[in-house]
């Protein structure tokens, strides 16, 4: 009740001896942790201010300290940081100096049968996909890497995101629920547009349609992971950069993937709005079958339990 009192006058630093030793009693106490923080975070102890707003979850006073603590940071690498970046930029110059000298002993003519990378439709999609269609060059290694990649970047999005941008409860991340609902949501994409695809004429095997829908997902798993990894370091002044960078991921994939199934598929670019329009409607409607069909199995359980309570109840 005194520690409350003071936190109230807002005097959290003759409150912080209290509130320590309320959390002796009770870590889960979000108030003590929050005048702990503010305690910390009026002597400058901005590191120790943070730990206890993000148990408080406070994220508008934990964006206060971690932006002072960046600063704090900022200021005793940032010599050491210019140096690196500087250091980088010459490697990197060096380089690509010495490859731009070199000439292929074999021409284009080393390249061919070579597996189509998911690099290359990120960059080049109409030419890679063309490749792909034509030559028989894309790789369902390289699409299982990349479903792989995608999970990784989940759990590690999950994980790692920072606590301003973080919206789950990372003591309740379930790795087999998220694996489950990765495969569930490309399996029914990738099923949609095959079957849609042969709907309408499209002539794309499912392999095809696996190795386009993979490769396309390379964009938004490249620049997720590096959404994440920034997050760690944005504060809220920072949040529409991250927005803006996280949208630029999902449109990517977007125009990669739909260049893919028109591709693969040998549709003009409206038979491609179409058949895309037609797979949003099949994956609805799959949605919803499965919807139905949890319902259905639910009530049906619980009829069995109700049952099975009635005859023990009888007996």
């Amino acid at each position: 009740k005194e520690a409350c009192g003071l936190y109230n006058e807002q005097k959290y630093e003759e409150a912080d001896e209290l509130w320590q030793q309320v959390i002796q009693m009770n870590n889960n106490l979000v108030i003590a942790h929050d005048g702990i923080g503010k305690a910390a975070f009026g002597r400058s102890d901005y590191k120790t201010a943070m730990e206890h707003f993000e148990l408080a979850g406070n994220k508008l006073n934990y964006n206060e300290a971690f932006s002072a603590y960046r600063d704090e940071i900022m200021i005793q690498i940032s010599p050491y940081l210019f140096t690196a970046v500087g250091i980088g930029l010459v490697a990197l110059w060096v380089v690509l100096s010495r490859t731009g000298k070199r000439v292929p002993a074999s021409g284009t003519e080393s390249k061919k049968g070579k597996k189509i990378t998911p690099l290359r439709t990120m960059i080049h999609p109409f030419d890679g996909y063309e490749t792909i269609k034509y030559e028989k060059r894309g790789s369902i290694l390289y699409a299982n890497i990349i479903l792989l990649l995608l999970f990784l970047v989940r759990i590690f999005s999950l994980q790692f995101t920072g606590f301003l941008f973080s919206s789950v409860n990372r003591n309740s991340i379930n790795i087999f629920y998220e694996l489950f609902q990765m495969a569930a949501i490309f399996l029914v994409v990738t099923v949609c547009s095959q079957a849609m695809s042969t709907f309408i004429d499209g002539e794309s095997f499912y392999r095809e349609t696996y190795i386009a829908v993979a490769y396309s997902l390379l964009p938004y798993v490249i620049i997720s992971f590096v959404s994440t990894i920034l997050s760690m370091f944005f504060t809220n002044n920072e949040a529409l950069l991250l927005s803006t960078l996280n949208q630029i991921g999902v449109l990517w994939t977007g125009l990669v993937m739909f260049i893919g199934l028109m591709k693969v598929n040998r549709y003009s670019f409206k038979k491609t709005l179409l058949s895309i329009l037609l797979i949003i409607i099949a994956i609805l409607f799959v949605i919803f079958l499965l919807v139905l069909a949890y319902s259905l199995v639910m009530q049906f359980v619980s009829f069995i339990q109700d049952l099975g309570n009635e005859i023990q109840y009888r007996t």
